[in-house]
């Protein structure tokens, strides 16, 4: 319960220990904030801007976690990870006379692991689309249901916070082993993805912002950031319609509404609904009730509220830039699986990079895994030039041997580029074909973004011209 009078500068407490908790916590600071920051895993980012860190074993023991706050004088808590507002952090708060940011235990509870209930609720009344799925039991209903529909689908554990699992039947033997039942189990429907963000201060909503999950390489799945990377876009864009936001924020309002009367929640935090608009309509897909990572981290320089005031005051409407912002996650290779200890540079705040989970070690940082280890942030008018400049970033400069954004980028997205763009030009010689520039492929042309971004060449002609001699000569060669 946010309650009292507020103060001018803030004692505020941060629970996580990830990118999305060092952007919060620099955002806070820039504002002129005192930032206390508790975590399970270090993080050095955080470490080297926060007044203090708390390093404790988990985020259940509320109880010790409110009593080193009010030791503390902490004014203002923020739980940004999920256990942390499971385990009931803010319920504990609120029975301390701590103010805190954070919806309670059974709302968090029912925002994310009831999903037909909010399915229900947000598609009451409200032009969406409700995807077609049920709760299973057992891995052999679900594999039942791909059989029966021949499609892949969508699996989220009900017992624990969802995390999307993609099932087909060629991956379900080795992803059965993994889940926990009973779970959600609904058709995947391919089509974009974007979200709506909200805050709920003491129950009165607020529209934060629309971000749109978006690939940032080219066409080709093998260099696709594959959700690790989201915008930010002006509330007037080209992307998205007004008219779609306005009906999915609305539609996500209306149905935190219903739940609340019908359940009896009392929403006091970050929400967010996330949507895919496809062929057959719009239609809702998750809901969370914490900032997502790294949507908020692409969020946050699009507001230019006071920010500790906007999740305060629940008269303080959101003020926005009419910039776009791209937020690219950076991993390990091996993510999402066990990482091994990885070494990278070290980065500067002022380079608008927000650190994972990481160790430092004299000047170079180790980032522990399984974990993104970096987010890199820009802003630019449109998000053609924001993926231009991120990319020249990621890939010219941030991208090390051993470390890439997503699996299979850096660089063999370079290297994969580059064959793209020679094959094109392969295949029009081929066809006696001339003004090669302008008759490339759409996969090519995308592909000579990448090139362009990483500084390589000054110009797409001689980028084409310089290609076309090294194609020349590696068939010469062979």
């Amino acid at each position: 319960m946010l309650c009292g009078a507020i103060k001018q500068r803030m004692r505020i407490l941060i629970i996580g220990h990830g990118a999305r908790e060092h952007a919060l916590a620099a955002r806070f600071i820039s504002e002129g904030h005192e930032v206390v920051v508790c975590h399970k895993k270090p993080n050095i980012g955080i470490e080297r801007i926060a007044s203090t860190c708390w390093l404790v074993p988990d985020y259940i023991s509320v109880s010790h976690i409110t009593d080193k706050a009010v030791a503390d004088n902490i004014d203002l808590i923020i739980p940004t990870d999920e256990e942390a507002l499971f385990s009931g952090i803010a319920d504990e708060a609120n029975r301390r006379g701590l103010r805190c940011f954070g919806h309670n235990a059974y709302t968090a509870t029912m925002l994310e692991r009831q999903r037909p209930a909010v399915i229900a609720a947000l598609s009451y009344r409200a032009p969406i689309a409700r995807p077609t799925g049920k709760i299973v039991h057992s891995y052999r209903e679900t594999m039942e249901m791909i059989h029966d529909t021949g499609a892949t689908v969508v699996v989220k554990p009900i017992a624990t916070p969802f995390t999307v699992t993609f099932v087909t039947p060629k991956t379900g033997v080795e992803w059965c082993q993994h889940v926990k039942w009973p779970a959600w189990v609904e058709t995947y429907i391919e089509g974009r993805e974007f979200s709506t963000h909200l805050l709920y201060v003491n129950g009165q909503p607020k529209h934060l912002g629309i971000t749109l999950d978006y690939p940032f390489t080219d066409l080709s799945r093998q260099t696709l950031t594959d959700g690790m990377g989201a915008v930010a876009l002006p509330n007037d864009n080209d992307v998205i319609s007004s008219s779609i936001i306005k009906k999915c924020t609305q539609a996500a309002t209306n149905g935190v509404a219903r739940l609340a009367t019908i359940s009896g929640i009392h929403p006091n935090g970050f929400i967010s609904a996330q949507f895919r608009a496809s062929a057959q309509g719009v239609i809702f897909t998750e809901m969370d009730c914490k900032p997502g990572n790294p949507e908020i981290i692409a969020l946050l320089p699009t507001l230019r509220n006071d920010l500790v005031t906007l999740l305060t005051d629940p008269n303080d409407a959101p003020l926005y830039t009419d910039t776009t912002v791209i937020a690219l996650s950076m991993a390990p290779p091996s993510y999402p699986k066990t990482l091994s200890v990885t070494k990278v540079p070290a980065w500067r705040e002022s380079d608008g990079v927000f650190y994972g989970e990481s160790l430092r070690v004299d000047d170079e940082f180790i980032a522990l895994g399984p974990s993104r280890a970096l987010c890199l942030v820009q802003s630019a008018s449109s998000i053609g030039l924001a993926r231009s400049l991120i990319l020249s970033t990621a890939i010219g400069t941030a991208k090390t041997t051993n470390l890439t954004y997503r699996t299979d980028v850096g660089d063999i997205a370079l290297r994969g580029a580059s064959l793209r763009v020679k094959a094109s030009i392969k295949k029009l010689q081929q066809r006696g074909g001339r003004r090669l520039m302008l008759r490339l492929s759409p996969d090519a042309n995308a592909s000579l973004d990448i090139l362009m971004a990483t500084g390589e060449f000054r110009s797409v002609t001689e980028a084409i011209n310089i290609l076309l001699v090294r194609t020349t000569i590696n068939d010469a060669h062979s």
